[in-house]
């Protein structure tokens, strides 16, 4: 399957993906800081990437959380039409997703060097997406689902 999946097990176990690195003191503009949302069913990064590039987002999950609550497990898919295209989000090393906090995660969206020169990405490129699964600590736990999306074009 094309699907990648990350089975983060963030927020119970420390920096998941990263092979248990400490997160460095880069920060993440607002602009590509992705805000979940409880009425969306999907949500568009406002920072558009070129293929070429590397870039940290934060997704920010906590407008989906109830006062007191938070989440304890996240897994993020990357949908399959925009696998067979080459975009990817690594699950480890310096750029494998990783928890901040309780309420967000950082990400590092990329296009595989062999897809980066495609033709698809020309004039106004294409939206790549995943998903987003995230449980909370509420008794039952609440479950939720995002479909984020990232627009590539070559500059």
């Amino acid at each position: 399957m094309l699907t990648l999946l990350l089975a983060l097990g963030v927020f119970a176990t420390g920096l998941p993906g990263n092979g248990g690195q400490q997160p460095s003191a880069i920060s993440t503009p607002l602009a590509r800081t992705i805000l979940l949302s409880r009425t969306n069913g999907f949500t568009t990064a406002s920072h558009a990437i070129d293929p070429y590039d590397v870039l940290n987002y934060e997704i920010d999950l906590s407008p989906l959380l109830e006062a007191g609550e938070r989440f304890v497990s996240a897994e993020i898919a990357v949908l399959p039409a925009s696998a067979v295209q080459g975009f990817k989000i690594p699950e480890d090393g310096p750029y494998g997703a990783f928890e901040l906090d309780d309420r967000h995660i950082r990400i590092w969206p990329q296009i595989a060097p062999e897809d980066q020169g495609s033709a698809g990405w020309s004039g106004q490129g294409a939206t790549c997406g995943f998903e987003v699964y995230a449980t909370t600590d509420s008794m039952p736990p609440r479950k939720w689902q995002r479909t984020v999306l990232i627009r590539v074009a070559q500059r």
